[in-house]
């Protein structure tokens, strides 16, 4: 069965490019017209057959892309990539706070649009092979099989690519991952803005130190980051 794709956009003629894009790979795509038909197709959905992805935009009427990624995240783990216009870090950072896993600026390129979602879907998928066994760092510990995070056994929310970031950093203690590195692991890559990838990275980061301890991960300057080696 075709994986579901919910787009929801203001713009009918992105509108459009967006769901056609997304059916010519073969997935099922509806698409909705502004915020809350986005809502009331997602809450209809939930019912029947949830979507397996969703992508947003922010400025719309009636609710808002933010307002609608809260409702939905509310309901459901399922992918969430926000395409905006919008583009300053607040916005970024404000996507990545209410668990949006990606986050596209307009003018963006519907191939790579379309591959970024091929890696959501991927990752969210149920038969995605997984990591054998816990990563753990002190008393941070990753389950890959069951995409659970604690520290000090106490559950700890992180969004997918967060969680992708931070288990390659775990599972090599000690060593210095790029940005371009992380943001291949997390799915942010962009090779036609790579700088784009690894400035997301840096926001994820940032709420991986946010959600579970600045001592987490290192910044080396001018490389990248780590997980510090771990000393008695």
């Amino acid at each position: 069965m075709a994986e579901r794709v919910l787009v929801v956009e203001d713009d009918p003629d992105m509108l459009d490019a967006l769901v056609q894009l997304l059916a010519s790979a073969g997935l099922e795509a509806r698409g909705a017209a502004d915020g809350l038909a986005g809502l009331r197709a997602f809450q209809a959905a939930l019912r029947a057959e949830p979507f397996d992805l969703v992508l947003l935009d922010v400025m719309m009427p009636r609710i808002d892309g933010f307002t609608l990624c809260e409702a939905i995240r509310a309901a459901s783990d399922v992918p969430v990539m926000v395409l905006t216009a919008l583009d300053g870090e607040d916005d970024q950072l404000r996507a990545f706070r209410l668990l949006a896993d990606d986050f596209v600026s307009k003018p963006f390129s519907l191939p790579v649009v379309l591959e970024r979602a091929r890696a959501l879907l991927r990752r969210a998928a149920p038969g995605r092979p997984a990591a054998v066994g816990a990563l753990a760092w002190r008393d941070v510990v990753l389950d890959p099989s069951a995409r659970e995070a604690s520290r000090g056994g106490v559950p700890v929310e992180l969004t997918r690519t967060e969680f992708d970031v931070l288990a390659a950093l775990m599972a090599r203690p000690g060593r210095v991952l790029s940005r371009a590195e992380l943001a291949s692991a997390g799915g942010q890559a962009d090779p036609a803005d790579p700088a784009a990838g690894e400035s997301a990275v840096k926001l994820h980061v940032m709420n991986i130190r946010r959600k579970l301890g600045a001592d987490v991960v290192e910044t080396v300057r001018g490389v990248g980051y780590r997980v510090p080696r771990d000393r008695p």
